[in-house]
C-alpha cells in the first residue's frame, strides 16, 4: 500500500483542523506520493532523502493527472525557502528525526506548525521528547485505527547545535567512516559486514577494474576494495542522500581526491549501463520504514545482474533467515554459499 492509517489520519486533520489556504506547506518523507497527491492543489513543496520516493511521487503525480510538485533534498533545502506548516512522516530513527527537525529550524516562519503522523507502535517518547528539543512545544492527538498525529510549535527562542556526524575506527581494517543520522550502523561496524569484511581474500577484487559499492551506506565495502586494489574504479550507489554524503565524507577521509571514486544518488543501479561492472559488492537492506522487506534486495539483484558484464561477480552478504541464496539462485546459474556463520551467509553469484 501506498499510505496507510497514519497518512490518513494526517489528511483528515488538514481537513478538519488546519487552514491551508495561503500557508506555505512542506510534506516531508512521504515514501510514494499520497500525500503530494491528496494536496497538489494547495501548491505544496515536498522534500525527501530518498531518491525512489521522489521518483514515486513523480510517477503518482502524472498517473494521476496532477500537475508536478517541487521536490527538494533534505541535504540541500534552498536557503530563501520559508514555511508555515509541515506535514511530516515521523522517521524510524530518533536520531534523523531529530537531524530533520535541525534542517527545518532556518525554514520555518513565525507561528509555523509541524504535524508529524506515524503508526503509534512506532511512536516513541523519545521521538517526542526531540520534538519538544529541537522544534517546539509537542503534544499528541488522540489515536485513531492504530495511528497518531505529533502537533509541534515552533519555538524560534530554542537553541540547538547541527546533529553529530559520528566518525569512527573501522577496526580492524584500518580505515576511518563517517555517518550522518539515519544511516545504518551509526556508531560503529555492524557485524554483517564485519563478516563480509573477513571474507574478502576470497573475492577477486585484485583483478576488477570496475567495482561497485550497491546500497553503500557509510562506503565501507567500496573503502575496503579501494584499498585492495588502489587502480580498481569504485561507484557507490545508495538511494540515500545522506548515505551518499556518508560515504563521499568517508571516502575524504582515507584517500587523496581521486577521479577514480562516483557517487549515484539513485534507485540501485537502474542507470547504471548494462554489462559494465566488473564486481558488485552488496549488503542490502531488507526494511522498508519498519517492516521487514525484501523486495528491494530482489531489485538489486536483478539489477546487478544486467549491470554485470559476463563473468563478473556479484557478492552479497545478508541474515541467514532471508534466505537471499534462494532468491539469487533464481536469478544466477551459479550463486553459492561462500561462507556461514549462525547469523548471517556470504553469496557469490557469477554472470553468465
Amino acid at each position: 500500500m501506498a499510505w496507510d492509517a497514519a497518512d490518513e489520519y494526517l489528511l483528515d486533520y488538514c481537513a478538519t483542523e488546519l487552514d491551508l489556504l495561503d500557508k506555505r506547506v512542506l510534506i516531508a518523507d512521504d515514501a510514494f506520493g499520497a500525500l503530494s497527491c491528496a494536496l497538489a492543489t494547495h501548491g505544496v513543496d515536498t522534500v525527501h532523502y530518498s531518491a525512489s520516493a521522489i521518483a514515486s511521487a513523480d510517477r503518482n503525480l502524472h498517473n494521476n493527472g496532477l500537475s508536478a510538485v517541487e521536490q527538494v533534498d533534505w541535504m540541500s533545502i534552498p536557503p530563501a525557502r520559508r514555511y508555515d506548516l509541515v506535514l511530516m512522516r515521523i522517521p524510524k530513527s530518533i536520531d534523523l528525526l531529530g537531524d530533520h527537525c535541525q534542517r527545518l529550524r532556518p525554514h520555518m516562519n513565525p507561528g509555523a506548525v509541524l504535524v508529524g503522523a506515524a503508526m503509534e507502535k512506532y511512536l516513541s517518547k523519545g521521538m517526542l521528547e526531540v520534538l519538544s528539543a529541537r522544534f517546539g512545544p509537542t503534544h499528541t492527538t488522540l489515536g485513531r485505527r492504530k495511528s497518531r498525529l505529533t502537533v509541534s510549535r515552533f519555538d524560534p527562542a530554542i537553541s540547538t547545535e547541527p546533529s553529530p556526524i559520528t566518525r569512527y575506527r573501522a577496526e580492524p581494517f584500518g580505515f576511518s567512516v563517517s555517518n550522518y543520522p539515519g544511516v545504518f550502523a551509526a556508531s560503529q561496524l555492524d557485524i554483517g559486514t564485519r563478516f563480509f569484511l573477513q571474507q574478502f581474500d576470497q573475492i577477486p577484487i585484485p583483478s576488477a577494474n570496475n567495482i561497485a559499492d550497491l546500497a553503500c551506506g557509510n562506503g565501507v565495502l567500496g573503502i575496503a576494495a579501494a584499498v585492495q586494489n588502489p587502480r580498481a574504479k569504485i561507484d557507490f550507489y545508495d538511494d540515500s542522500s545522506i548515505a551518499i554524503q556518508s560515504a563521499k565524507e568517508s571516502v575524504q577521509a582515507n584517500f587523496e581526491a581521486s577521479e577514480r571514486f562516483r557517487f549515484h544518488h539513485q534507485d540501485g543501479l537502474a542507470d547504471c549501463p548494462p554489462g559494465s561492472l566488473d564486481l558488485v559488492l552488496c549488503n542490502p537492506p531488507f526494511h522498508v520504514g519498519q517492516q521487514q522487506d525484501t523486495s528491494i534486495a530482489e531489485r538489486l539483484f536483478r539489477q546487478a545482474r544486467e549491470a554485470l558484464k559476463p563473468g563478473g561477480e556479484l557478492w552479497v552478504v545478508g541474515n541467514r533467515h532471508l534466505g537471499y541464496h534462494i532468491r539469487l539462485r533464481k536469478r544466477f546459474k551459479n550463486a553459492d554459499v561462500m561462507a556461514a556463520n549462525r547469523k548471517f551467509v556470504v553469496i557469490r553469484c557469477r554472470s553468465a
